[in-house]
């Protein structure tokens, strides 16, 4: 999925690997702030960190209803890929749960879905991933979410 293009002669320094992760993050972040602005989706986009440093990368929040967004630039499943997903849904109403990676396989483990980066986008843009909500129902969720 990703390259990293090798240096231009006596450019001095190749894009380290090590970017890839940080470069699928940005992208992903991309889509969904356009995919928002460009439907109208209501709800906040951020990040979720707890004092101890578990995380997750993206998590849409309206109300008191949330979907986490976990991106890993790996093309095998890890399930410790889960645990800040799982860390936030014991702490809040957690609709749908995502692991975006560079692999190719569909998977579910327990509640969280594992998507290949192409398949988590074309269910952004087809309405699985963000629910469309009326103004102010924050309370009520689509059953197509997270399906």
């Amino acid at each position: 999925m990703f390259c990293v293009a090798p240096p231009r002669e006596n450019s001095g320094m190749a894009l380290p690997t090590s970017w890839q992760g940080v470069l699928l993050e940005h992208w992903i972040h991309n889509e969904l702030k356009a995919y928002m602005d460009y439907r109208g989706r209501r709800g906040t986009l951020g990040f979720w960190r707890t004092p101890s440093g578990t995380e997750v990368d993206f998590i849409w929040w309206y109300g008191q209803k949330a979907v986490g967004i976990e991106v890993k630039a790996g093309e095998r499943f890890r399930r410790t890929w889960t645990k800040g997903l799982s860390s936030l849904a014991e702490g809040m109403d957690l609709i749908a749960g995502y692991v975006v990676y560079t692999g190719n396989e569909v998977l579910r483990v327990g509640d969280v879905e594992v998507l290949p980066v192409m398949e988590f986008l074309k269910r952004l843009y087809n309405g699985q991933i963000i629910p469309d909500l009326p103004e102010g129902d924050a309370g009520s969720i689509s059953s197509e979410v997270g399906r």
